[in-house]
């Protein structure tokens, strides 16, 4: 077993310049934890959520989670939930990482 904090993670992931990238940092049952780093003014086109619901925490920066027309913006500490099959999109105003758990219960 190891402790890890999300927040420090993001040092794991660095920000590209134009693109918006994502490493996995566990895998386990139940669970996977990624970290997202996106450059100021990129983001991630509308797309669905996993099988699973997940949960988006805002490691630093702002981003800006778009569902059904309606943005919410997320500062660091800020959290979100998402159903399973949700289709969203994701901007960066910032250059900003976004903590990802996606869950599974094994149901």
């Amino acid at each position: 077993m190891s402790v890890s904090a999300l927040p420090s993670a993001a040092a794991q992931v660095p920000i590209e310049a134009g693109k918006a990238h994502a490493r996995t940092l566990l895998q386990a049952e139940g669970v996977r934890v990624v970290v997202l780093a996106i450059a100021a003014g990129a983001g991630l086109a509308e797309h669905r959520t996993p099988k699973h619901p997940l949960l988006m925490q805002a490691l630093d920066g702002e981003v800006t989670v778009t569902v059904g027309g309606s943005a919410t913006l997320l500062r660091p500490g800020d959290f979100l939930h998402l159903d399973a099959g949700v289709l969203h999109a994701v901007s960066a105003e910032v250059d900003s990482h976004l903590g990802l758990l996606l869950l599974n219960s094994g149901a």
